[in-house]
């Protein structure tokens, strides 16, 4: 994933570049360049905190539906 995070900054930095003599382009796209690469910190973000929904332990098994329903067995 940071990969994909590293190939988009060197595009941001390229267009940066090649639309210079285009301030309107240049704004618009610099803000395009930098919101993707925020979605992809996200995207890597929340796939590195989710939560299993159940677990095994040594107490017995547990399992969740968001915060309305929890079951838990021993």
């Amino acid at each position: 994933m940071y990969g994909l995070v590293f190939v988009l900054v060197i595009e941001a930095i390229g267009m940066w570049f090649l639309l210079a003599p285009f301030p309107v382009a240049h704004l618009i796209m610099l803000l395009i360049d930098l919101h993707t690469v925020f979605l992809a910190l996200g995207l890597h973000a929340a796939a590195v905190t989710a939560r299993t929904p159940w677990a095994l332990a040594g107490c017995g098994y547990a399992a969740e539906h968001g915060s309305t329903f929890g079951f838990r067995s021993t």
